[in-house]
């Protein structure tokens, strides 16, 4: 093989590398965006609804029952779910009708009051926040799925791979063709 050729295609890989690492750093950075955005809409819903329900209606089971869904659940299977200081669930409200699943005890001792607890399950993200009112501690749990995000995102994705393969498409040229001058469509832009 030509020194020339051998040029060319450490090159073609060396652009290409960069390519892969740029899409990469974009793919890695997008992810975060979106779930660091995610997180903090649930945790203003966790702070929303725990200053409504909370503080004040001070949890009144009569009021408590009046809510519908469609009063406090604005996001994809969202849930909302509150527990005393003693770890008893005090209310509880789901899209699905789904009791409160028994992953946030996991978490009960890891949420601090400036550090709030964030897990995944599945698609389902969930944030649990801790909440004082008149000297007693409240866990509120919040969580729901990010469709739009997500949807943003798959399309960020299907970009980036497109992008990719047009990119490597372009670098290589075309399907077996070496700018060698051997190729009929090469011939014309690589001098012999």
């Amino acid at each position: 093989m030509l020194i020339r050729n051998k040029l060319i295609l450490r090159f073609m890989a060396l652009v290409f590398a960069i390519q892969l690492c740029l899409t990469g750093f974009i793919y890695y950075y997008s992810a975060r965006a979106r779930e660091l955005r995610f997180y903090h809409r649930l945790e203003g819903k966790a702070e929303q609804t725990a200053n409504l329900l909370i503080h004040r209606l001070d949890l009144d089971p009569d009021v408590l029952r009046s809510f519908r869904k469609k009063d406090l659940l604005t996001m994809h299977n969202e849930r909302i779910s509150i527990y005393d200081a003693q770890r008893r669930l005090v209310f509880h409200l789901s899209q699905e009708d789904e009791p409160a699943p028994s992953r946030d005890a996991e978490y009960f001792d890891k949420i601090t009051r400036k550090k709030p607890a964030r897990f995944r399950q599945g698609k389902i993200e969930t944030l649990g926040i801790l909440y004082r009112h008149k000297k007693r501690d409240f866990l509120v749990f919040v969580a729901g799925r990010d469709q739009f995000g997500g949807r943003e995102f798959d399309t960020l994705t299907s970009i980036l791979l497109w992008g990719n393969l047009g990119a490597l498409v372009l670098i290589i040229g075309p399907p077996g063709c070496l700018p060698t001058g051997r190729c009929g469509p090469c011939s014309a832009w690589w001098p012999r």
